[in-house]
């Protein structure tokens, strides 16, 4: 899936925002309502939400409550599976005098709370939901203003979740040999280690890709990475991610397209909307993981069990992002 279809509907979503401002919850009752659900939670997206709490995150959050109205709400809010960055959108300048949604990302709890009827505001409903919206929130945002992302080891260790999920579904799909599944592993692993990389990162054999031994020696990940260097080297995306998979796939794979991708691994995360997006966007493959290691049950924990990463997934990877201090000191 490209953002077309997303972009084609944000200049709606900016005048829809600029017109409701009283969507927003006020600061202040917003952060009542997050000391109210601290504790409740012990997973691993609890800590991580902690942690922004902690970190005092809050501010980079646009957080809406929308009541029933007459008024037509734009999908991409509704739908309550996206989080949009203000701060990316080149159409949300008409935001920058409302500093409430201005470099924002926007945050729709309407689903995690309700009316309080004997107190008046809003109180929690849902505390599971408002947390995991301010997590994947805060990767979103982090992705965008970070220039370097994550650590190595957490970038390698999302790009091998990431290879190896993809490759083994593809895999099984299509009946390929070993051989033909590393192939799909190593082209997967360029096209995330590009998304995780800096803007100056070699795109042919991106920084991180280089700590992708797991797939074969340095001189096979070389090799690998020149064959399909003509797609790459310009900066890959989901449609040029198939065009290496059908270059080094079998004859049974040359019709690979992006829709055939998306229908066959599209269904990782909690709804279709966030797992298809996963496939081109880091931030909300790191919350798929999150979810899945928190407890979720979401078809990726099966993967992660079946790719035999869970348990490096639940002792280091959640160690290390919970102490990755980067990831929680932004300021917009």
């Amino acid at each position: 899936m490209t953002f077309a279809g997303i972009k084609s509907q944000l200049p709606r979503v900016i005048r829809y925002v600029a017109e409701n401002r009283d969507i927003i919850v006020p600061p202040e009752l917003m952060r009542s309502l997050v000391q109210s659900i601290r504790t409740i939670l012990k997973n691993p997206m609890a800590e991580f939400f902690n942690r922004i709490v902690t970190a005092d995150q809050l501010n980079n959050f646009a957080t809406i409550y929308i009541q029933s109205s007459e008024t037509a709400i734009p999908e991409i809010i509704a739908s309550q599976n996206l989080s949009l960055d203000f701060k990316q959108v080149q159409e949300a300048n008409i935001l920058r005098s409302i500093p409430e949604f201005n470099n924002k990302v926007l945050v729709n709890l309407t689903t995690a709370l309700k009316p309080d009827r004997v107190n008046g505001g809003l109180m929690v409903s849902a505390a599971d939901t408002m947390q995991y919206q301010f997590c994947k929130a805060q990767l979103v945002a982090s992705y965008a203003d970070l220039e370097n992302w994550l650590t190595p080891y957490l970038s390698e260790f999302v790009v091998r979740t990431y290879s190896m999920i993809i490759s083994s579904i593809i895999s099984r799909q299509f009946g390929l040999t070993l051989d033909e599944t590393m192939k799909i592993m190593g082209v997967s692993a360029i096209f995330y280690s590009q998304l995780l990389g800096p803007d100056n990162d070699d795109l042919v054999m991106p920084a991180i890709y280089n700590r992708c031994t797991f797939i074969g020696s340095r001189a096979e990940l070389t090799a690998l990475a020149e064959e399909v260097a003509d797609i790459s080297s310009t900066g890959l995306d989901v449609v040029k991610l198939c065009a290496m998979m059908k270059k080094v796939g079998p004859d049974r794979m040359k019709a690979f397209e992006p829709q055939v991708f998306l229908s066959i691994c599209g269904s990782l995360g909690p709804d279709v909307i966030t797992g298809r997006i996963a496939l081109e966007y880091p931030p909300y493959w790191v919350y798929c993981l999150l979810l899945a290691l928190s407890g979720v049950k979401t078809p990726m924990i099966y993967q992660l069990n079946n790719s035999r990463l869970s348990q490096e997934g639940r002792s280091r990877f959640l160690s290390a992002i919970m102490s990755d201090e980067q990831l929680f000191n932004l300021r917009r």
